[in-house]
């Protein structure tokens, strides 16, 4: 009997990021509805409310099969996830009664394995735990909220 092959990194690659963007897609139908009330997209600073809007394309269009920059309803699902990577933990230090020391982080420390297309049909992963470094990958830059780019960005006809 023959020996069955295991997948290569490639192949569980590819199938990582379609379903990444599988997910991605499918929460951006369910979005809509709920795009009248707050958006995941809000976040509040020490400058006031601001939004994440594409700088890259990181999404394959499924009709033109095309590199295009995310919507804003698909923006609205990512930071459904991202959202709690944005939560700082507040370490503590333990002493043992052994006299060892342990720093425990809490229970809101998490990752999240991100995924995007390359020009070449490649793909990208990255495994991220700060909010920071997942929207730099994503190509998610910070702009106020009732900014002229951030409306563009919401009434540009794909939301």
């Amino acid at each position: 009997m023959p020996e069955r092959e295991h997948p290569t990194s490639r192949h569980l690659l590819c199938c990582l990021a379609t379903a990444l963007l599988v997910a991605v897609s499918a929460s951006a139908y369910a979005g809509e509805a709920a795009a009248a009330s707050a958006r995941p997209n809000h976040f509040q600073s020490a400058k006031g409310s601001v939004v994440y809007v594409p700088t890259r394309a990181t999404v394959v269009d499924p009709s033109t099969h095309a590199l295009r920059k995310l919507t804003a309803a698909e923006v609205d699902a990512v930071m459904v996830t991202l959202k709690p990577l944005a939560s700082t933990p507040h370490p503590r230090a333990e002493a043992k009664t052994n006299g060892a020391h342990s720093l425990v982080l809490g229970d809101n420390v998490g990752t999240v394995v991100l995924a995007r297309p390359n020009a070449d049909g490649t793909f990208e992963t990255r495994c991220v735990t700060r909010f920071e470094e997942a929207v730099q990958f994503l190509g998610l830059k910070a702009v106020a909220a009732d900014s002229s780019t951030a409306k563009k960005f919401f009434n540009d006809g794909r939301n």
